[in-house]
């Protein structure tokens, strides 16, 4: 993108950004695979930081828009890109079609207020041939969305029940996962769900608080520091933007083994041309009240650990997206849980817990249209994501604040995607990963001695390869269907222990 494109582009998303408020879009919503390919293509100037608002999204539909009327975009990704006007209809500006518009169950809007509401409902099935064969997972709920005044507002609720891979135990401990009802037989479980929160925008700073989610980083994976995969948390938050700069700060409430506990932490991003930066920090920690020095959006949660006894679980992270051509994207990140030293950050000395990954994207690899190639390979060191203060082990409920990877473990992910018609993508996935002995609730002891010993003992490889179909069957209504084999085996002590599992999953989705 040249320079003039990337001011313009700035200069129509920066009076957007203070105008109105905005809630975000679902981390897991399709527009943000939609502009990481128009990223890739050299298009967009993107972001690291997940999620974007949807006036942020519209932005970006903006932009495309008019590179769509210069012929940049082939057929297929035009066709995207009207139902994604269709979906940020109310945001925009540019010329959209009536038939692309966001169906939506309730709809009303003024000029100082609006709101919209949504009917939910979905089901997955998964079968394989290992216990448990089969689990059935419905689910219905609502959500909402709009504004009143200078106030916005989204909440999306919804109520999941699950059988068939039972039995189910009745649980509201929060070490053991979160929390569900289970029927007095033990055949069935249910459980409920809520994203939740209030927006607040003073130019040009913007206020969150209630029940959130986010990711930070390029990777496609593994993300290692917020990957978003747990479960949603209470939080506060404050973000900004400074010219080409993101700046955010948190602070949330989290649940496991001993409460409370709290995670704090902030992300400053910086992007110029084919460059994307983010330094980020966080902190976990508990048996006491909120700490105020955490509570300060512009104190460094590095200085405030160690200035408050460095009894907390901090960490350090840096990320980087680079793009070196037009179509090619390389991107890597680097998570310190801690540091003896930075003189000596990569001897073998245990304290020195690091993880790191690299990865890339290839958009329409050897002239395949509207296909993609990435990869990614993801190195844990051990102990990583522990703390000797179990309230402090980076989880929330039982599910890790970064990686799904336990620490003392590696990953090879690769993946290839072809869309041969609008509504439908196929893709096909191979993964390898091996793990050693501990966990995230594993500290070090004096038994493992001073030096790493990365993947040796009983360790376990397995390989996964799985093809999947995605299909929108018309508007808000998507089909997934997936089969996948995987081979586990054992090495050193538990060796010979190999097996198989076959599995089909399916799930399908209704947002109206």
């Amino acid at each position: 993108m040249n320079r003039k494109r990337s001011f313009i582009a700035l200069a129509i998303l920066f009076p957007l950004l203070t105008a109105a408020q905005s809630v975000y879009l679902p981390l897991d919503h399709w527009a943000y695979d939609y502009f990481e390919r128009m990223h890739v293509k050299g298009l967009l100037e993107y972001t690291s930081m997940f999620p974007v608002s949807r006036i942020e999204a519209a932005a970006y539909t903006e932009t495309l828009d008019s590179l769509a009327q210069l012929g940049r975009l082939s057929s297929l990704e035009q066709r995207r890109l009207e139902r994604l006007k269709g979906f940020l209809w109310d945001e925009i500006e540019v010329p959209k079609k009536q038939s692309e518009r966001e169906p939506n169950l309730v709809r009303w809007y003024g000029e100082r207020a609006s709101f919209y509401g949504d009917a939910l409902a979905g089901f997955e099935m998964e079968f394989q041939d290992q216990k448990p064969r089969q689990r059935f997972r419905p689910y219905y709920g609502g959500a909402v969305r709009g504004r009143a005044g200078s106030v916005g507002f989204y909440s999306d609720n919804r109520i999941l029940t699950e059988w068939g891979a039972g039995p189910y135990v009745q649980n509201y401990d929060p070490s053991l996962g979160y929390p569900m009802n289970a029927e007095k037989d033990s055949s069935r479980a249910t459980w409920d769900t809520s994203h939740s929160y209030l927006v607040i925008d003073w130019r040009p700073l913007r206020f969150v608080a209630g029940r959130h989610q986010f990711r930070w980083g390029p990777a496609i994976r593994y993300p290692l520091m917020v990957s978003g995969h747990s479960a949603a948390f209470d939080m506060i938050m404050l973000e900004t933007y400074l010219g080409r700069s993101r700046f955010m700060w948190f602070h949330g409430g989290l649940r496991g083994r001993e409460e409370p506990k709290w995670f704090a932490g902030h992300r400053l991003e910086l992007r110029w041309n084919q460059w994307v930066l983010g330094i980020q920090e966080s902190v976990v920690y508990g048996n006491r009240g909120m700490e105020p020095a955490y509570l300060n959006p512009v104190l460094p949660c590095l200085i405030a650990e160690h200035t408050l006894g460095d009894r907390d679980n901090i960490a350090l992270g840096l990320d980087i997206r680079f793009r070196p051509v037009n179509r090619l994207q390389l991107h890597t990140e680097f998570f310190v849980d801690d540091l003896n030293a930075p003189w000596d950050i990569f001897n073998d000395y245990w304290g020195n817990k690091l993880a790191w990954l690299l990865g890339g994207i290839w958009i329409d690899p050897l002239g395949i249209r509207d296909s993609d190639f990435s990869f990614e390979f993801v190195h844990i060191d051990p102990f990583v994501y522990t703390h000797h203060r179990p309230v402090n082990v980076y989880e929330h409920y039982d599910k890790g604040l970064g990686a799904q990877l336990q620490p003392n473990s590696e990953a090879l992910y690769i993946r290839w995607r072809f869309r041969p018609v609008f509504p439908l993508l196929c893709s096909v996935a191979y993964e390898k990963t091996r793990k050693g002995e501990g966990d995230r609730r594993t500290p070090h002891s004096d038994a493992d001695g001073e030096r790493k010993r990365f993947l040796v003992g009983s360790v376990e490889t397995e390989h996964g390869l799985t093809a999947r179909l995605d299909l929108e069957i018309r508007k808000e209504l998507f089909l997934s269907l997936e089969v996948a084999r995987r081979l586990i085996s054992q090495e050193g002590i538990m060796e010979g222990s190999n097996h198989q599992i076959h599995s089909v999953f399916m799930s399908l989705d209704f947002d109206w």
